[in-house]
This record gives structure tokens, C-alpha cells and sequence, in this order.
């Protein structure tokens, strides 16, 4: 796989590039947005044809892609329903730079609330038939370091909500039990003071 991004991108800068002005008229595109999509469809199919498959954020799912083309599933299912396999990442279960106890005690976390019992419940096959299922590849923490500053404040934010996506993935759904999660939680706790890492 090669990842080739493709969430979030700036197009103010194109707006006013002459570079970039001139390829779209010469393209007869209309808008940065067509811009881009040219440019994820072209390094698709040069990666493609070089015997790689690409891999990126589902906002390249405007593009024309590669059947073989996998998507970063952080949006919704869409990358699924359109044929591609997918690493599952909605961040509203995975991004864990979202803040995990009181926010006036994470100061430096500035986005939305992400609890052990919410990473616990995720179901990465949620309203998806059997054939759908198949197109996951598997699931994906994410944790943007942009507001974080030391590697101790990295363990604070991976731990314990880790562990909960870590049975998620691995524990079959009907296996799964929040207080017995809990317990073995505790007994990590004990094993994390030993090895000196600072979760919550």
C-alpha cells in the first residue's frame, strides 16, 4: 500500500497560483475541488500501474479511482458502499487526540469528548451486510499529535482506550463485556505503573 492522503487539503493556495490556474484551464476545470480530484485520479492510476495499491482518507472518494484503491474510512461508510475495502477510523470512536476525562483537566485537548465505555461499544460492522463486511481490512487509532507535547501525554491519551479498541478488533462481539473490561483494566493498571507509563 502507499497512503496517499488526500483529507483536508488547503485549495486557497491554488486559487491564486498561477501554476495551478493555468493546468485548469487547460483541463477546462471550474473549480480547486476538480483540481484536486484530477490530481488523486492521476497519482491512482501511476501508483496502480506500478503494481501498488493506494490507500487514503475517504475525501479522495471524489476522485475516479482504482477498484483495487482502499479508503480510510473516517467520515461514514461510503468507501464501502462504493466497492473499495476499507480501514474503519470514524472518528467519533477512534480518534483519541479527543479529550478522555473532565476537559478542565485537558486543557490542551480542545476537540470533543471520547469515553472507554464509547471506544468500548464500537461495532466496526454496524449496519453493514455480509458482503460489506468483507471489504474491512481491519480498524485504525488515531492520534493527531498536533496538541501534544511530550511522549508521557501520548501514553495519557492511548491508555486505557486502547485497550478497549484492542478487544473490539480482536474479541468476537458476542464475547464482549464491558465490566469484566473493566477488571482486566485494573489489572493493566498494575502493569503499567510497573513499566513506568502514564495513563489516565
Amino acid at each position: 500500500f502507499i497512503h496517499i492522503g488526500g483529507d483536508e487539503v488547503k485549495k486557497e493556495p491554488w486559487e491564486t497560483c498561477p501554476r495551478c490556474q493555468r493546468k485548469m484551464k487547460m483541463l477546462g476545470l471550474h473549480t480547486t475541488s476538480q483540481l484536486q480530484e484530477y490530481f488523486t485520479s492521476r497519482i491512482d492510476s501511476f501508483i496502480t500501474a506500478h503494481g501498488k495499491r493506494v490507500i487514503g482518507w475517504d475525501d479522495i472518494l471524489q476522485a475516479k479511482l482504482a477498484p483495487s484503491t482502499a479508503v480510510m474510512s473516517w467520515h461514514g461508510n461510503a468507501g464501502i458502499q462504493m466497492g473499495h475495502d476499507v480501514v474503519m477510523t470514524p472518528y467519533h470512536y477512534v480518534y483519541f487526540d479527543f479529550y478522555q476525562s473532565d476537559p478542565r483537566l485537558e486543557p490542551d485537548i480542545t476537540y470533543a469528548p471520547l469515553f472507554l465505555d464509547t471506544v468500548y461499544a464500537f461495532n466496526p460492522k454496524e449496519l453493514l451486510n455480509a458482503a460489506e463486511a468483507k471489504r474491512i481490512l481491519g480498524a485504525e487509532a488515531c492520534l493527531w499529535t498536533e496538541n501534544i507535547s511530550t511522549p508521557e501525554r501520548v501514553e495519557y491519551m492511548l491508555l486505557p482506550r486502547l485497550l478497549a479498541l484492542s478487544e473490539v478488533l480482536w474479541s468476537p462481539p458476542g464475547k464482549k463485556d464491558y465490566d469484566r473490561f473493566i477488571t482486566r483494566v485494573e489489572e493493566a493498571f498494575k502493569r503499567f505503573d510497573t513499566a513506568h507509563i502514564q495513563p489516565v
